[in-house]
């Protein structure tokens, strides 16, 4: 399973939407859209693609502007904010219509963004999410950010960047084993400094979102660390489940990756 070979579609403005065969035949049901973060591609969901296809579940993932197969319309990804990849995923709804948004990490905290403000988003599954405002960034990150001025500077100034090798595993990769690793850093790109900043300053989601949610928590997880899912949780009244021994890279860990795709299963299917 080490390629990501499902159908591809082009959308406007050059997004590239990643689509399985039940979601090719279209027969009704909503299709389940995946929604990946930062330095990423919709290649981080492709076990959880391969079990979808497995379990006849349509179901896509978007490369948002600038990533995987999608290119960046407004030029650089540097400076290409929240708002620009909320609207990439608004677009991918114009697609496939009503849907489960399954996000990961800084792509959680959108699939919430896009539940806000569009009534086409049925239930949301936010997995290691990047925090909203009002909650504190993990104080590892902060020491890694301090301690790297090119991370600073990067999103001061709205430039693309790259977390350096160690800083990926550390922070990101911590409970993998060597060979998801090496699938990590072979995914792993830039990331936008806007939309970095955009999360620093804060992304405001108003107390009670709705429609209902499951937030993922890992409790080995160094960027977004189990306390903040929790909050994130309990602020909006939405469901919790915390993955023992896992870390930020949920989708790629063996072992980890499958009981958070059941958990998922579980909670679109409950009460449909």
């Amino acid at each position: 399973m080490t390629d990501f070979n499902f159908r591809k579609t082009i959308l406007s403005n050059g997004i590239c939407l990643h689509k399985n065969s039940y979601a090719l035949k279209n027969n009704n049901n909503h299709i389940w859209g995946f929604v990946h973060g930062m330095g990423c591609s919709s290649t981080i969901f492709k076990y959880w693609f391969a079990w979808a296809e497995e379990m006849k579940i349509p179901v896509c993932a978007i490369d948002l502007r600038g990533h995987g197969q999608s290119t960046c319309k407004n030029g650089d990804l540097g400076k290409t904010g929240i708002e620009d990849y909320v609207s990439d995923v608004q677009l991918m709804l114009d697609e496939i219509g009503p849907t489960y948004l399954i996000g990961h990490s800084q792509g959680a905290l959108i699939s919430r963004l896009v539940a806000e403000r569009d009534s086409r988003v049925i239930k949301t599954v936010s997995v290691t999410s990047a925090q909203e405002a009002g909650m504190l960034l993990s104080g590892k990150v902060m020491i890694r950010m301090l301690t790297n001025p090119k991370y600073l500077i990067s999103i001061q100034r709205q430039f693309a960047f790259r977390l350096n090798d160690k800083d990926i595993l550390d922070l990101m990769g911590n409970c993998l084993n060597q060979i998801d690793q090496e699938e990590m850093f072979s995914q792993f790109g830039y990331i936008s400094g806007k939309s970095a900043g955009d999360i620093l300053k804060g992304i405001k989601i108003k107390k009670g979102l709705q429609p209902n949610g499951l937030i993922i928590g890992a409790d080995q997880d160094q960027i977004t660390p189990s306390k903040i899912q929790r909050q994130i949780a309990k602020k909006h009244g939405l469901q919790y489940v915390e993955l023992e021994g896992a870390c930020h890279m949920v989708p790629l860990q063996e072992g980890v990756r499958d009981v958070a795709f059941n958990h998922i299963v579980k909670f679109i299917r409950e009460d449909r």
